[in-house]
């Protein structure tokens, strides 16, 4: 059996083409340029940077393909792509998957026309869930409302529809740095058998990488955890040690 290696992915929220902090998709702290963010990941080692566009359209090409212009590790593009047409933009600029989120939801099937186009491996599905009367639902990022379908027969679609990943993020947890949700991450490794990653709520390093190995999920975590506990070197020496595998790091040094 192939050995688990978790990747540490770094998580770009931008609104107003701007970087910024969110917390329960609610409210929104600006904190620089998109450039700037990506740099900064790339210096302190995640594996991945994943971009996420809330204005509800496709973002400025000119200013992505700036922003990850230095960047050379895999970058993920997900924020009104809608077409093969701006697939293939992004592609162009650099970008090295895309992330579908509103068409992942409501036009599941049509998640094969990017399949046949590029491939599994340049799809990932975006889906975000939200806790209502102890029940998760499917949230709406663009609309602000939550989607009345069955989560074992959604999800069932999903894992065939050609997807290469699946992103979950706990509207919940979103930005409070108290952890992941471990309900739902059990939930969801339970039942994929498509590669998971999981945003939302990442509380210390130790519980981070704790839940990437028991339950073979890829954490994706913000600016606070990285900044305030250089968790990206931390990860990768622990990563080091559990699997005998390096990773590049200009701060650690295997």
């Amino acid at each position: 059996m192939k050995k688990f290696i978790p990747r540490l992915i770094g998580c770009i929220i931008v609104k107003q083409g701007l970087s910024c902090q969110s917390f329960k998709f609610k409210k929104f702290y600006p904190l620089g340029s998109v450039k700037s963010s990506a740099e900064y990941f790339l210096k302190w080692g995640v594996d991945e940077i994943l971009i996420m566009n809330i204005d509800g359209n496709l973002i400025n090409i000119n200013l992505l393909a700036t922003s990850i212009k230095n960047i050379n590790i895999p970058v993920c593009y997900g924020g009104g792509v809608t077409t093969v047409d701006d697939a293939k933009k992004l592609l162009d600029v650099g970008v090295d998957k895309i992330s579908l989120n509103n068409l992942a939801i409501n036009y599941t099937s049509k998640i094969l026309n990017f399949v046949n186009k590029f491939g599994s491996q340049f799809v990932s599905a975006s889906i975000d869930l939200i806790k209502k009367k102890n029940q998760y639902k499917i949230f709406c990022s663009k609309k602000k409302n939550i989607i009345d379908k069955d989560l074992n027969k959604f999800f069932f679609d999903l894992y065939n529809s050609g997807v290469g990943e699946i992103i979950i993020q706990s509207v919940d947890k979103d930005g409070t740095g108290t952890g992941y949700d471990l309900n739902l991450v059990k939930r969801i490794y339970k039942n994929s058998s498509l590669p998971i990653l999981i945003c939302g709520g990442a509380g210390s390093s130790n519980e981070v990488l704790k839940i990437a190995f028991k339950y073979k999920i890829n954490p994706i975590v913000g600016n606070r955890l990285l900044h305030v506990e250089n968790s990206a070197v931390y990860f990768k020496n622990q990563i080091f040690k559990k699997t005998n595998v390096s990773r590049a790091n200009p701060f650690y040094k295997s």
